[in-house]
């Protein structure tokens, strides 16, 4: 099953899948992941001719990836010049078999061959037995598991130190690194500085940024196992698993105690060690893929602000700030460099008042990069000193993570192959307020910085998971098939990029698409692709123009039994009827018009009225007298099918589930620091959220921290309400010009309370409800 599948049977299908939405989408890429695993590995033992069909078959029904270790490693070969191996090459494997098996009639000393190194004296030859028998105990099952069992109940440890280099780097405070600048600061790692946690309890945001520090070599990380464990692990190997039946001579015992010794500080310690920083990073990883997903979803399903002009401003010091102008819908209408200063020059405000009124931009939107405060305070001393009168102006803060990467890319050449480079990057900054959704996913999502420590995770497993969240994102919110791009079609549930292409190109070679079953003539489109794509696309009657006639017969498909599914056409010999059908305007399915249509006709109402206040009315009154469940039973369909009708007739042809989702914060002035009195209310906008807290932007220059303590224990808070873009209300009890981290005042201990009282404390109040602020104070 492809991902799309998934999609179509998660929203179409709901009544199969029973809102197994996150179940089916963690299951399908587990299995995805299994399923590469097992045939990378049967590849493996192919070419190393160790695969049989018993075995082959037995890895490729593997559940899970422990499955698959467990059946390779009987066969996985060690290094060529491993202890064990050179002994055994040494001819001494039957030796140490006996020593286990036979104890009492084996005798070390017949091994002995001064002419052969490695056994040319007694000695030699106990240390070769001892590493073949060290090798054995640590291939056991038995043994392995009664080790990790034991591991798993006691308190193992995570540690981490600081290297002697960083600790060169603090007193020579010279170049520490090759790396880039910003990560070869040491003090960003000072937390995990003599840091020790146990790795049941040990957060995964705090794996990944000790995993980040050893790798710029600031930490040094090790796992470290209690003594008990090795004292455990000794008696039950030396007294129940390796313990011979019979008397054991004095030593072969001691021989025997030395091998278990070493095979648990050579082999299995170090083995642990290994699975369990792999296993921690794992988890971490898939943390940090997940919230990345939460958070990219929240933020491309921002609601769009449609309708307006609005003025792009990419800050900057060096080379000033860039402007652009676009149109209510996208296009772009003029671009000027300006340099933002205090107090404005001249010349720049009369720049930027004459692309404002000219083009009627009352919406400015100012990329939250560098020098986004100075830009910020410099259109606010514009607003508040009028420049823009008659024009009602405010501005509001975007992301603009990858804009500059975007505008250097093959698809902004294409989109503006006139415009300069540093300049798309302005356009693309206005777009994303108008409609983010359209232009974020022209992006790489991991160049997004909504995320934790995305760009050490994986690329494969991020850029899969990234991708099914922009899909399912776009499918949910539905496209014009007649307005958009290749890059926001290719999205769609069940289309590829060629097939993408190809609706485009047939889009501009015969004009626009009139209804959604003028798909089936685009050549490849078939049944299955048109079962899993057609409920996601929509046919916007404005942007539609009737096809011109070619002279072959007409199917009207206002009768829903010519809408069945799969029936085999032979292309030329009839074409689809170009009348606009309403019911492509809803995210209704096509399989279900037939029902729609029934259920119409017994609301009473005209098909031509879909959309209407009458119809929505006339669906309310009926939902107010009639339960879900009998209605669709009276239609002779399921109650999520009915839903989807019930939903899709209700809402306007030109509904957008996005518009009850967070909403952007609009500002009209600037605040500082100094400028918050304590019990101000202010509003805020989360721009980021992670495991360890939230990042909160209140319009005071910068975003603050929100630590996860003092969030609440809820769980649905973080995960739910807490997003990029969500809307915060604060209220500031004290303030401190350097303070950067913001607190829930009513969760902090009594003990701590007169300690944090010297800092800035914002209140936030999360709430699904999304706020629409014209300033950056609130109310009273």
């Amino acid at each position: 099953m492809h991902w799309h599948q998934i999609i179509f049977c998660s929203y179409i299908r709901q009544y199969k899948t029973r809102d197994l939405w996150q179940v089916m989408a963690s299951a399908h890429c587990f299995g995805r992941y299994v399923k590469k695993k097992a045939e990378n590995t049967v590849i493996k033992l192919e070419k190393e001719q160790k695969l049989e069909p018993a075995l082959r078959d037995a890895i490729l029904s593997c559940v899970s990836q422990q499955e698959v270790d467990h059946l390779v490693a009987p066969f996985k070969t060690t290094g060529k010049h491993t202890k064990a191996e050179k002994a055994r090459s040494l001819g001494l494997e039957p030796a140490a078999r006996a020593v286990l098996e036979r104890p009492l009639f084996i005798q070390l000393q017949q091994y002995v061959e001064p002419s052969v190194d490695g056994r040319s004296t007694l000695n030699e030859v106990q240390t070769g037995v001892g590493h073949i028998l060290a090798d054995i105990i640590a291939k056991d099952k038995d043994t392995m598991e009664f080790i990790r069992g034991l591991c798993d109940s006691s308190s193992v440890e995570i540690e981490s130190v600081k290297t002697s280099a960083a600790k060169k780097e603090n007193s020579e405070k010279g170049k520490f690194s090759q790396h880039k600048r910003q990560e070869s600061n040491v003090s960003k790692f000072s937390k995990y500085f003599g840091f020790r946690r146990n790795v049941h309890t040990i957060q995964n945001f705090e794996v990944l940024a000790m995993n980040r520090g050893e790798m710029l070599k600031v930490l040094r990380v090790r796992i470290v196992i209690p003594d008990s464990v090795k004292q455990s692990f000794m008696f039950w190997c030396l007294q129940k698993r390796w313990r011979p039946q019979g008397i054991l001579p004095a030593p072969l015992a001691t021989l025997l105690s030395e091998a278990v010794e070493d095979s648990y500080k050579r082999l299995i310690s170090p083995l642990l060690c290994r699975k369990l920083r792999c296993k921690l990073t794992k988890n971490a990883e898939q943390s940090a893929i997940v919230l990345f997903g939460r958070n990219l979803r929240k933020l491309l399903l921002s609601s769009p602000m449609r309708g307006s002009a609005v003025l792009g401003a990419d800050p900057g010091f060096k080379h000033g700030c860039k402007l652009a102008a676009v149109g209510p819908t996208g296009q772009l209408l003029t671009t000027a460099l300006v340099f933002p200063q205090e107090p404005p020059q001249r010349n720049d405000v009369d720049a930027v008042r004459s692309i404002v009124l000219q083009h009627g931009c009352d919406v400015i939107a100012i990329g939250n990069g560098t020098a986004c405060f100075e830009t910020e305070r410099f259109f606010s001393s514009l607003i508040q000193n009028k420049v823009f009168v008659p024009l009602d102006v405010k501005y509001c803060i975007v992301n603009e993570d990858g804009a500059s990467i975007y505008s250097t890319s093959p698809q902004a050449q294409k989109e503006m192959p006139d415009v300069d480079p540093n300049m798309r990057s302005a356009v693309s900054i206005a777009r994303r307020l108008q409609d983010p959704l359209a232009e974020l996913i022209k992006i790489d999502a991991k160049h997004i910085g909504v995320g934790m420590y995305q760009h050490d995770v994986p690329e494969g497993a991020l850029r899969d998971a990234l991708t099914s969240v922009v899909q399912e994102c776009v499918s949910f919110v539905g496209v014009d098939i007649n307005s958009c791009s290749t890059v926001l079609l290719k999205h769609v549930a069940g289309l590829s990029n060629s097939m993408a292409e190809r609706l485009v190109e047939y889009r501009e070679t015969h004009g626009a698409f009139a209804n959604r079953e003028q798909l089936r003539a685009v050549k490849g489109l078939g049944p299955r692709t048109y079962l899993q794509c057609a409920g996601f696309i929509r046919v916007n009657p404005c942007t539609a123009s009737i096809r011109k006639e070619i002279g072959h017969d007409v199917i009207n498909t206002n009768n829903p039994e010519n809408r069945k599914l799969g029936r085999k056409r032979k292309r030329g010999e009839a074409e689809i009827d170009d009348a606009p059908n309403p019911l492509d305007q809803t995210w209704i399915h096509p399989e279900s018009y037939s029902i729609a249509t029934k259920f119409l006709r017994w609301l009473g109402v005209q098909f031509s009225d879909i959309g209407s206040a009458h119809v929505r009315q006339k669906v309310e009154s009926t939902l107010a007298l009639e339960t879900l469940q009998s209605l669709a039973e009276k239609m002779g369909t399921s109650g999520n099918t009915m839903q989807i009708i019930v939903d899709g007739l209700k809402q306007q042809l030109d509904f957008d589930i996005r518009t009850n989702l967070s909403q952007p914060i609009f500002r009209r002035n600037v605040l500082c620091f100094e400028d918050l009195r304590p019990k101000e209310r202010l509003t805020g906008r989360v721009t980021n959220s992670t495991d360890f807290g939230v990042f909160v932007d209140v319009g005071i220059g910068k975003s603050g921290l929100i630590p996860k303590k003092y969030l609440g224990n809820c769980a649905y808070i973080i995960n739910r309400i807490i997003c990029p873009g969500g809307a915060f209300q604060s209220m500031t009890l004290k303030s401190l010009a350097w303070s950067k981290r913001f607190y829930r005042w009513h969760d902090v201990k009594a003990s701590e309370r007169k300690m944090l009282s010297q800092y800035c404390f914002p209140f936030p109040f999360p709430s699904e409800r999304r706020h629409h602020s014209t300033g950056s104070r609130g109310p009273d």
